[in-house]
């Protein structure tokens, strides 16, 4: 077993980087999920589980059903991530909100997130690094721990004995 690796977190300029090397590939869904990631916190699993009929825009949530956890939790959207969404494509009897051309479900990111990590110039950045960095970004905007153990869906964490 190796050792876990301590997360890699974006600083605010590689954020606004990446987000202007997403836009390159806007036309991609892995890129499209990419971006979701970084504007939500959510894990790769919430995202690429996510559905159409799990968005509520009005009330600004993407309600999940696949979490590491096993709960269900709704993941607050804000303003940027609200917009992302109305641009996806939505194609008649594809429910999932990153599809393939031929309307499965994404199962991968990978190829696109390698390509955006080595122009980022950060090759060692994992998927999972983005719900690092969001959540540092949160902290850095005074969220205060315990909120953000609830925000990012940390339900049973022994950092909140």
């Amino acid at each position: 077993n190796k050792p876990q690796r301590a997360p890699e977190i974006l600083t605010p300029a590689e954020a606004l980087k990446l987000v202007h090397l997403l836009e390159e590939y806007a036309d991609r869904p892995s890129a499209q999920a990419i971006h979701l990631l970084l504007l939500t916190g959510a894990s790769k699993s919430e995202i690429l589980y996510a559905r159409w009929q799990d968005v509520h825009l009005r009330r600004a949530v993407l309600a999940t059903k696949m979490t590491y956890t096993g709960q269900s939790r709704l993941i607050p959207l804000n303003t940027e991530s609200i917009r992302l969404i109305r641009r996806l494509p939505r194609r008649k009897d594809v429910p999932w909100l990153f599809a393939s051309s031929s309307g499965q479900r994404l199962t991968s990111v990978f190829y696109t997130w390698n390509l955006l990590r080595t122009r980022l110039g950060r090759p060692e950045l994992r998927i999972q690094d983005l719900r690092h960095s969001f959540a540092s970004f949160l902290i850095d905007m005074g969220i205060l721990q315990t909120e953000l153990y609830s925000f990012m869906g940390h339900f049973n964490t022994m950092a909140m004995k």
